[in-house]
């Protein structure tokens, strides 16, 4: 009757290290973005799976600590196996567990259980989520679980690493990857499809690829006058004209022209200056389009680190790199 007990106990030891070890990858490869959206319609498996994933350091901890007791247990009975019914030595029994406990492990363990949360994660942890949950609560409860969070916070600040609360939990690109599969099977124009797909291309494409290199824009000198201004004015057709002092490199403010054709108290344009909003090279579109808009700024200048100018931005040309070609199809 023993033997009957060892081997229930192995087959749920390997159950539960196949089990732990596939949630372990699941945690990684989870949709957040769908499970938020299920847990927000009173599903039942995606709210216990959100309560998981709201501590992501936690429930891996569990995964990890499950995954080992299991496997600890594993090789525990399956030694028991060959010593007591076999009738092997201590030292013919170990040999004889390694040998075939490893691969055991390795694959049924490991490798199938990983790649099965990695292709399906979404339907199995939500499958999962019962005994995850369940898991993770005893774990806590018993102290495993805020201890090696304890350990883990250690190091983090050992090795200057950020903890994961205060990384973004959900990628732009995944939620684009989202939108985009959702606009796969909706009813819209493939113009609204561009649009949406540049939104989020533009949320991480840096200044330097859109902005007017320095080499094409028209500034004038901080002494300049009236007929210097208006036939750079004329020539160019700008609105607003960049100023620089001592060299074009170094801008000190903005000109608009319209105030110097209404305004006769000015001599040089030095008199007429807004001082310049300055952006990195490394800013996003969309950022530096929210904080022209916030500082209702229509023209900044981009700089390098020592304030050197490298080029310039409108926020008509910002908008239009979303926009642009969506305004021409309508």
């Amino acid at each position: 009757m023993d033997w009957v007990l060892v081997l229930m106990l192995l087959a749920a030891s390997l159950f539960f290290s196949a089990f732990f070890s596939g949630a372990e990858t699941g945690l990684y490869c989870v949709d957040r973005v769908r499970v938020h959206v299920g847990a927000q319609e009173r599903r039942r498996r995606a709210m216990r799976l959100a309560s998981v994933l709201d501590d992501e350091q936690g429930a891996l901890a569990s995964a990890l600590v499950g995954t080992n007791v299991a496997n600890y247990v594993a090789t525990a009975s399956v030694a028991y196996l060959f010593a007591e019914l076999l009738g092997l030595g201590a030292v013919d029994s170990e040999v004889y567990t390694v040998v075939l406990v490893t691969p055991l492990l390795l694959v049924l363990g490991e490798v199938v259980p990983k790649s099965l949360f990695q292709r399906h994660p979404d339907r199995l942890m939500m499958l999962s989520s019962g005994l995850l949950a369940l898991a993770n609560r005893l774990l806590r409860i018993i102290g495993v679980v805020w201890l090696l969070k304890g350990v883990a916070a250690v190091v983090h600040r050992a090795v200057g690493l950020t903890p994961a609360r205060d990384r973004e939990t959900v990628p732009r690109r995944r939620i684009a990857a989202l939108l985009r599969e959702a606009l796969a099977g909706a009813p819209l124009a493939d113009d609204h499809s561009e649009l949406v797909e540049r939104v989020f291309q533009l949320s991480e494409t840096p200044l330097h690829r859109v902005m007017v290199p320095r080499n094409r824009i028209t500034s004038i000198p901080a002494h300049a006058g009236r007929r210097e201004v208006f036939r750079a004015a004329r020539r160019t057709r700008h609105a607003r004209l960049p100023v620089y002092e001592t060299n074009p490199r170094h801008i000190i403010g903005i000109v608009r022209v319209d105030e110097l054709l209404r305004s006769e108290d000015w001599s040089t344009v030095k008199d007429c200056l807004h001082p310049p909003l300055t952006l990195s090279p490394h800013e996003t579109v969309a950022s530096a389009t929210a904080r022209m808009q916030a500082e209702q700024r229509k023209i900044a200048i981009v700089t390098d680190r020592s304030g050197q100018m490298l080029g310039l931005v409108t926020l008509q040309d910002l908008v239009e790199e979303v926009v642009g070609e969506f305004a021409e199809n309508v």
